[in-house]
C-alpha cells in the first residue's frame, strides 16, 4: 500500500470511528495520523525484530527515509532499537507495546477495508497476495 494511501486508511478510521474503543484509537491515530509513513512501518515490523538493513532490502523504504522515521519512532516510545552484539554498525528494531498497539489498530483497518473490498469488488485476499507477490 502507498503511503499515502496508508494516510487516508488512518484519517478513514480516525473519522469513522468503527472498533470497540473509539475514543482510545482515535487519539492514538492521530498522533500518527499527519505520517502514514510512521504507522506503516510500525505495521511491517510486526512481531518481528528487524535490522534496519532489512526494512530497507525488503523494498519497504528507502534508507534515509526509514532512518528518519525510526528516529522519531524511538523518540516518541513507539519503537525500541538496540546495536547488535555482534556488528555495532547494525541497529535491530522491535515494537514497544504502545507500537504494538498501534500495529494491531491498523491491522484491524486493513481487515475492514479488505471486507469491504471483498463484498463491493469481489476480490479476495488471496488475490492481493497473489498480486503483491507477481509485483514484487
Amino acid at each position: 500500500m502507498e503511503e499515502a494511501d496508508l494516510s487516508l486508511v488512518v484519517i478513514d478510521l480516525v473519522r469513522a470511528g468503527e472498533t470497540e474503543d473509539l475514543a482510545h484509537e482515535r487519539a492514538l491515530l492521530a498522533k500518527l495520523a499527519h505520517d502514514g509513513k510512521q504507522a506503516l512501518i510500525l505495521y511491517n515490523i510486526g512481531n518481528e525484530e528487524l535490522t534496519v538493513g532489512e526494512l530497507t532490502q525488503r523494498g519497504y523504504y528507502l534508507g534515509s527515509n526509514v532512518s528518519y522515521n525510526l528516529k522519531k519512532l524511538v523518540e516518541s516510545g513507539y519503537i525500541n532499537h538496540e546495536r547488535s552484539d555482534v556488528d555495532r554498525r547494525s541497529v535491530h528494531v522491535s515494537l514497544t507495546d504502545k507500537g504494538t498497539e498501534i500495529r494491531e489498530i491498523v491491522a484491524k483497518l486493513f481487515d475492514r477495508h479488505l471486507d469491504s473490498i471483498e463484498a463491493v469488488g469481489n476480490v479476495r485476499a488471496e488475490d492481493f497476495e497473489e498480486m503483491n507477490t507477481s509485483l514484487r
